[in-house]
């Protein structure tokens, strides 16, 4: 009988021992978990600065070199212009390039055309004929009375 009561006190420790463990190792866990979880959000919050800053620096650049090729444009206008100091040289200069010249240049050649004048009227294909083209005078209770009917 007493080997029966150290058997029950037995199981009975290891019981409690399993709950004390379970709660012990739970909050280091729980410590372990918080601490991974912080270090996780500190390498991802550097990778996407990283990142960020790659993107900027690209857009920089992007935006210098556009605007290094309109500095280039606007000096090249520049010049041109300084050149053409005289009328004779300001007529050889092409704002719309040759296709423009040629399209304006055969433009101009051709003569107006003649406005044909109709000896009728067109036919009426409405419903009732309202005499729109008729060329009678009809009042618009007239017109009202008739597409009733």
């Amino acid at each position: 009988m007493d080997w029966i009561v150290g058997l029950l006190l037995l199981l009975v420790g290891v019981v409690i021992g399993f709950f004390v463990s379970k709660y012990w190792l739970e909050g280091q866990t729980s410590e372990q978990t918080a601490d991974n979880s912080e270090e996780t959000m500190k390498e991802l919050v550097a990778q996407q600065t990283a990142q960020h800053i790659a993107d900027s620096r690209e857009l920089v650049s992007d935006v210098q070199r556009q605007c290094d090729a309109l500095q280039q444009r606007l000096n090249a206008f520049e010049e041109l212009m300084s050149r053409s100091d005289s009328t004779a040289e300001q007529d050889k200069l092409e704002f719309f390039g040759g296709t423009a010249d040629a399209y304006l240049s055969n433009k101009q050649s051709s003569q107006p055309r003649e406005k044909v004048k109709s000896e009728y009227q067109p036919r009426d294909y409405a419903n009732s004929g309202s005499g729109l083209f008729a060329g009678e005078d009809k009042n618009v209770t007239e017109i009202n009375e008739a597409e009733k009917s």
